[in-house]
């Protein structure tokens, strides 16, 4: 019985190995020469010759046979791995690029402007103090989008201002510098001397540090005093909805009522801030 099934496998792969030669001659005819495709065809039909008479160490030879007449025609060449790995991983990215430009496109809603229709990226004050530690904060992120931002005062000092412009307006606020960018975005401000890095895009920290001094009924004009292990930041940040945006249904069917439409801001007018007129927005949902 064993006998019988290695026989078998052995007819099957000595079958594929001479359909293998044939489809590579058929490939690569025109950059072989005129021996070499002898050469193979030769190797192939000696190999099928009284192929059901054959016994299993003959079709052992033959394989091995077809096998050195090969690699004496087509060498392995060195590191070749890398190239074919490349090639696939290459059409891989084309072929996830094209799907993504003409059909469905993924999408974060980069701010919480829609709730509670679609829930954006939003910051809310944290309950626990100090936040949790890993791997939870690493499993909540993975399930629940959530990621904690916990600063606490090492030195006792004052956050390090500058004239800045935020949100339209000219002022003292505070000086905070982008060290990381997409997709791994963080930003660092000083305090008491001290650099603290947040995991945040720097509007994001801006806006935790004017909640933080609103919370402490003051103004960046005064200078405020954080005192050694007061809370500086304590907040977390939700991920919110994540969507795919069809982009190919619409240029078919019309939108109706309803429908939730992701759309560039380029051509909008906007004021001298910056910011986008409601004029625009009014068109638009028109």
């Amino acid at each position: 019985m064993f006998c019988f099934t290695q026989r078998s496998k052995l007819r099957k792969q000595l079958r594929e190995t001479v359909a293998f030669i044939h489809k590579r001659i058929r490939i690569d005819r025109d950059l072989m020469t005129e021996k070499e495709i002898v050469l193979l065809h030769n190797a192939a039909d000696e190999a099928m010759m009284d192929f059901c008479e054959k016994t299993v160490p003959q079709m052992e030879k033959e394989i091995e046979r077809l096998n050195d007449v090969y690699q004496k025609v087509f060498p392995s060449q060195p590191d070749h791995w890398i190239r074919e790995n490349g090639e696939v991983f290459l059409v891989a990215i084309l072929v996830a690029m094209a799907f993504r430009a003409y059909f469905l496109q993924p999408f974060r809603i980069p701010t919480g402007s829609m709730q509670p229709t679609l829930y954006g990226i939003w910051v809310e004050p944290s309950t626990v103090a100090p936040p949790p530690k890993q791997p939870k904060q690493f499993i909540e992120n993975i399930i629940f989008g959530k990621k904690y931002v916990y600063v606490e005062c090492e030195e006792s000092g004052t956050i390090k201002t500058n004239y800045l412009q935020w949100q339209g307006r000219l002022g003292l606020f505070p000086e905070i510098r982008t060290v990381r960018g997409w997709p791994f975005y963080a930003s660092e401000f000083t305090l008491g001397g001290r650099n603290y890095t947040v995991p945040v895009q720097r509007e994001q920290l801006l806006d935790m540090l004017n909640k933080t001094l609103a919370a402490k009924k003051g103004d960046w004009s005064d200078n405020p005093v954080f005192e050694k292990g007061e809370i500086v930041l304590n907040y977390q940040i939700i991920n919110g909805d994540h969507l795919f945006v069809d982009r190919f249904s619409y240029n078919f069917v019309r939108p109706k009522h309803g429908d939730i439409f992701v759309f560039e801001t380029k051509g909008i007018p906007v004021n001298a801030s910056g910011e986008i007129l409601h004029q625009a927005l009014r068109r638009i949902a028109q």
